[in-house]
């Protein structure tokens, strides 16, 4: 009898271990995508600014206040900034893929090239 009692509390001890890890890495998934999308707004911000900087650069170029070198270096930013913001969505949705299997969903499997468009 108490051999099976200690087995059940056993059981129930890893349940409860195994619900604690889940519930931190619920947890942590939604951090993760919160900080992430704080970081989009910011990068988001500083690709308008960098867009209306090209487009005084520009302008000043067209009306002959200035040469083409403040241009191209505009919009290098621009370009610069464009390529950080999709490599962050990109871990933004990777971010995502891990809280939806942190609340218990399946593992993704990844897209061949094939079955795109």
């Amino acid at each position: 009898m108490e051999r099976q009692k200690a087995k059940v509390e056993e059981k129930i001890a890893a349940w409860s271990q195994a619900y604690l890890e889940a519930v931190e890495e619920v947890e942590n998934s939604l951090r993760q995508e919160q900080e992430q999308s704080k970081l989009l707004k910011a990068l988001e911000e500083q690709l308008r600014v960098a867009g209306s900087l090209l487009e005084q650069t520009r302008n000043r170029y067209l009306n002959g206040v200035s040469d083409y070198l403040p241009v191209l270096s505009a919009l290098v930013s621009v370009q610069n900034l464009e390529r950080t913001l999709i490599r962050q969505q990109r871990v933004q949705l990777s971010y995502r893929l891990q809280l939806y299997h942190a609340l218990g969903g399946s593992p993704v499997q990844p897209l061949s090239p094939e079955s795109l468009p």
